[in-house]
């Protein structure tokens, strides 16, 4: 207890200060490739063709995938208490007929380098029938408002929480006070964005990673169902991390491309975001729309509290499932 409210000396600031910190950029393997992401540039579209033919002439291009040549499962869910309502919400490793959302994967491109992988990228010509975006939550569960999904409402879940008698407050209230709040939308932007690095080792049959920096036994078990292989097989390996605030703990379908396409093609596989991916790519939260009520008696005690909230979860449910509406209608 002699620790409590004392200060306590903090152990790696010598490390970080003078330079040693390993993050996980610094991380390089022997004959690594390097994989760039080809993110849609439209908010909702039908895919069309996806030609990688440009890519795939330029030199030092080792592959070109698209969601016809990777057959793997949607990512699932983490924390959600019943995940099975919300399979046909997740998403894709790379989109399926249809984009949801600008920045979501359409297809990756390897390289030698990371400068001939975002030259290939760029030109990977993709055909989008636009479609009418998604803008608004509150909207969206509306008659004729656009279908993120072919026969799915966008409505995914309805959480309700109730404590008390409200109904009766707000009956034998002297006054009631009805707003509209809105919560805006945000994310987080760490100094170092996300990296990962994968090397598959065949002989063995299991693969080490780096770069996961939050929540890695989940991660590690997806990725070993994914693979085929025993989580004992994956071994996820410690780096330093830039910040974090929130975005770090999801596993993204960047986490599981750099795993597969180093099984794939059996080299190890790196893969660094910039700023302006960063952005588009990660997780975005409170979103959210309040219409809420007080109910006061005569003298301007708070009575009760009536809220119904629409939140805007994104085009997708990630592995924090309905987390950020639990606990935002809980608390």
């Amino acid at each position: 207890m002699s620790y409590v409210g004392s200060r306590v000396r903090r152990l790696e600031d010598p490390r970080l200060l003078t330079g040693a910190g390993r993050f996980a950029d610094d991380q390089d393997r022997p004959g690594q490739l390097w994989m760039r992401v080809v993110r849609s540039q439209v908010a909702h579209a039908t895919l069309g063709a996806v030609d990688t033919s440009g890519a795939l002439a330029l030199d030092g291009i080792r592959a070109v995938l698209t969601a016809a040549d990777v057959i793997l499962p949607p990512i699932p869910v983490r924390v959600s208490p019943d995940p099975s309502d919300l399979l046909a919400y997740l998403q894709p490793v790379l989109a399926q007929g249809r984009v949801r959302y600008v920045g979501e994967p359409v297809a990756v491109v390897v390289a030698d380098d990371p400068y001939q992988a975002e030259d290939g990228a760029d030109l990977v010509a993709i055909d989008y029938a636009e479609l009418a975006p998604v803008r608004d939550a509150r909207a969206a569960c509306g008659a004729g408002a656009p279908q993120l999904f072919h026969r799915l409402p966008n409505e995914v879940a309805v959480v309700t929480a109730s404590f008390g008698d409200v109904a009766a407050a707000f009956r034998d209230a002297a006054h009631v006070v009805e707003l509209d709040v809105v919560i805006g939308r945000q994310t987080a932007v760490p100094i170092e964005p996300r990296s990962l690095l994968a090397e598959w080792d065949e002989a063995g049959q299991s693969l080490d990673v780096w770069g996961a920096t939050k929540v890695p036994h989940f991660n590690r078990r997806v990725i070993a169902e994914v693979l085929g292989i025993p989580p004992a097989q994956v071994r996820m390996h410690w780096c330093d991390a830039g910040g974090g605030f929130g975005v770090r703990g999801e596993l993204y379908p960047e986490d599981i491309l750099v795993a597969y396409l180093a099984r794939l093609l059996g080299r190890p596989v790196k893969w660094t975001e910039d700023r302006a991916e960063h952005l588009v790519a990660v997780n975005h939260s409170r979103d959210q729309a309040h219409r809420i009520a007080g109910a006061f008696d005569s003298s301007g005690r708070l009575l009760a509290i009536r809220d119904e909230i629409w939140h805007d979860n994104g085009a997708y449910i990630r592995t924090h499932g309905l987390t950020v509406p639990e606990l935002t209608t809980w608390r």
